[in-house]
């Protein structure tokens, strides 16, 4: 697959991150970023297994434009039914992130919604069901509640026609509401009453870790690069300025200062203005100037008058990149076509991934089932099977494939290696796997 473009590389790393964007440390790096983890918590092992099966800048033009009001039954037909506790409504966040990511991530290889409600928390070493676990937890020891007008609002945010914005939603990082001011003591980022705020220090190896409710950046921070794709409050930008709200019509020199569903007019020493994405069949001269499932066809390949044009279903003409688990087939001249990623036996590559999360590119360049569990992973180009980890990260002179430690286990080195994601080891001192607290004091 090509590098990913300005515009969905952007949506990657914001999407990821709404994902695991709550509390816990990132050990993780093989197919997927746990997001910004900040603090320590526990995880509760139930949620884990559920969720396997199944101030703030005020929002403006563009920020509006990314927000549905909650309909009558919309929660149920987003969630399948209408949540109720605080699980069901994570069950619901993670299937809408699902749907949102099979057909709009570039390099998406889960083949299906269900294999990543299945194998997202694998993906993210386990991150995603610690960073649930930890909301729920704070819900239920009564400091936080969720806010049921953002998080509804997260949920319609999420979806498969805003391929641009789905990740860059304010609502989803507003949809806890904690209770505990800026300086005051937590145990998870949802404690805490700042939108968006962190509870820091990132971990202590162990469950109910206590931190400090660090605020994000505000409007008018001079300075956010460096700081993490997620240095302002939600709503804001991160541009050469500082944090600015990126809103239509404000000043801006690069397509940084301006929101996910905007671009910059003019990019250099002169300053332009943030203007809206440009709808389908419309001309454009810059990949960020394509919205919802759009791409700026024939920029690349200076085939014709550049068009914003859907690059989301097979067939799709593309000179670049596709939309979902497809890929662009270039012909040597001209605009190729979108085709679906390779599976069974078929040819893949280094810049070509093989659909499906048990699936990986073999050293003959053909797609091959991962290595299943026992088995040796002594070959550095091939990848345990989902739920496993190759023993060589713990030092093993034969290594294997083996499943994720139980909690009580021994030998752990990284969280990722421990079903409850909490590992009071380290690389230099292995340690024992640690069951989640349900409560924390």
């Amino acid at each position: 697959m090509p590098a990913l473009p300005s515009t969905l590389a952007r949506w990657f790393v914001a999407s990821v991150t709404l994902l695991g964007c709550s509390s816990a440390p990132s050990n993780f790096a093989d197919d997927g970023d746990p997001g910004d983890g900040s603090g320590s918590g526990a995880t509760d092992g139930d949620v884990g297994d559920s969720l396997d099966d199944g101030g703030v800048d005020a929002p403006d033009a563009a920020d509006a434009s990314m927000i549905d009001a909650p309909a009558a039954g919309s929660l149920a037909q987003m969630c399948g039914s209408t949540p109720t506790t605080p699980a069901e409504w994570e069950q619901c966040y993670v299937k809408r992130w699902c749907e949102t990511t099979v057909h709009c991530a570039i390099a998406n290889v889960f083949a299906s919604v269900q294999e990543c409600i299945t194998a997202s928390n694998w993906s993210t070493g386990t991150q995603r069901d610690f960073d649930a676990s930890e909301n729920i937890r704070s819900v239920n020891d009564g400091r936080a509640s969720i806010d049921v007008t953002q998080f509804t609002n997260c949920l319609s945010e999420l979806s498969t026609n805003r391929c641009n914005t789905a990740g860059t939603a304010p609502a989803c990082k507003l949809r806890y509401q904690g209770t505990i001011a800026n300086g005051g003591s937590c145990y998870a980022n949802a404690d805490c009453a700042g939108p968006d705020a962190l509870c820091s220090p990132v971990d202590c190896g162990a469950s109910c870790c206590t931190g400090v409710c660090t605020p994000k950046k505000a409007l008018g921070s001079p300075t956010c690069s460096g700081a993490g794709v997620n240095a302002c409050e939600p709503g804001l930008v991160c541009s050469s300025q500082g944090c600015v709200s990126g809103d239509v019509g404000s000043v801006c020199t690069s397509n940084s200062g301006c929101d996910a569903a905007g671009y910059c007019s003019q990019i250099g020493t002169q300053p332009g203005v943030c203007a809206l994405d440009k709808d389908a069949n419309l001309t454009c001269s810059n990949v960020l100037q394509c919205g919802g499932e759009t791409g700026c066809v024939g920029l690349i390949r200076n085939v014709g008058t550049p068009m914003c044009r859907r690059i989301s279903q097979p067939g799709d003409a593309c000179d670049d990149y596709c939309l979902g688990a497809m890929y662009c087939d270039l012909p040597a001249s001209g605009l190729g076509v979108c085709k679906a990623l390779p599976s069974g036996d078929q040819t893949c590559g280094a810049f070509l991934s093989c659909l499906g999360v048990h699936n990986q590119c073999g050293t003959d360049g053909h797609c091959h089932p991962r290595i299943a569990n026992g088995a040796s992973c002594a070959d550095p180009n091939l990848v345990c099977d989902v739920g496993a980890f190759c023993t060589s990260v713990l030092g093993a002179s034969s290594p294997t494939c083996r499943v994720q430690f139980a909690d009580g286990e021994t030998g752990c080195t990284q969280d990722y290696q421990c079903r409850s994601h909490l590992c009071s080891g380290s690389p230099a001192s292995p340690g024992q796997c640690l069951a989640g607290a349900l409560t924390c004091p």
